[in-house]
């Protein structure tokens, strides 16, 4: 809402306790009402998102939490069947590291479904590392098609794959803390518009 100043007749906004241009007091019954903030609440924000509804929100984070742990344990799976056929030392010790990083992941995926909070902020960070690195792979993984053809094209998919599987989780996990924080501040008693 704009007014009009009485001393210079400028257009100013109606909030405006001075005029910016003639720095002349605007008196109270010309200004309008300050808008009132919601104190439980003032961030609306939490009302943006992806317009999804929250039921399919949750159905796709708790999607991508469940890929993650299968990945993880066929990963796990495969591992430890060509290290009986393989049984080499040194693969032996970088099969036992695989495996580790494969249980961490599972964990992970445990933490995303059982929604700690820790564990959601090391996800992210995951997720945005594998991002960077995936945007790298997948400029090599181009490069690969000259070399090795039919390969290459199936590196990139593979690169495409990994960055989209990432990027959903970082959306995911954003997303559900957005429905997190509504919940928590409904239950507190907040009415939103």
């Amino acid at each position: 809402m704009l007014i009009q100043c009485p001393n210079c007749q400028k257009t100013i906004p109606a909030t405006n306790q001075t005029c910016q241009f003639c720095q002349n007091p605007i008196p109270a019954n010309l200004r309008a009402a300050p808008t009132k903030t919601n104190f439980k609440h003032s961030d609306d924000s939490l009302e943006a998102g992806s317009g999804l509804p929250a039921e399919k929100v949750w159905r796709i984070y708790n999607g991508l939490a469940w890929f993650w742990i299968i990945t993880a344990g066929l990963n796990i799976l495969s591992t430890i069947i060509y290290s009986i056929q393989k049984s080499d030392g040194t693969f032996l010790i970088l099969a036992s590291v695989g495996i580790f990083l494969n249980l961490v992941t599972v964990f992970c995926g445990t933490g995303l479904l059982l929604r700690w909070e820790f564990v959601r902020n090391i996800v992210s960070t995951i997720c945005v590392i594998k991002v960077l690195f995936g945007l790298f792979g997948l400029l090599g993984s181009t490069m690969s098609i000259i070399a090795f053809g039919l390969f290459g094209v199936l590196a990139v998919i593979s690169q495409l794959f990994d960055l989209a599987i990432s990027c959903g989780l970082i959306w995911a996990i954003s997303e559900t803390e957005r429905l997190i924080k509504l919940n928590y501040l409904d239950r507190l008693g907040n009415t939103r518009r």
